[in-house]
């Protein structure tokens, strides 16, 4: 992945963190189960390590019950 593909998901990916901070915990599982960006495994999984790291295994486990 290009640098700027990579600086470009991992600002998507502080984007929904954020909004998840917010408490729009259903918009993001909404949007992560019907984008086409997360169709790709590789990225789901890039950005659940991306969830756990920044916000802890609770919050990933939380996300996982709303998919």
């Amino acid at each position: 992945m290009h640098k700027n593909a990579t600086e470009k998901r991992n600002n998507f990916f502080l984007q929904l963190t954020e909004r998840w901070q917010d408490g729009q915990y259903l918009e993001v599982a909404d949007y992560i189960a019907h984008h086409e960006i997360f169709s790709e495994r590789s990225n789901l999984i890039d950005f659940c390590v991306y969830l756990s790291k920044h916000l802890g295994i609770k919050e990933l486990r939380v996300l996982q019950k709303l998919i």
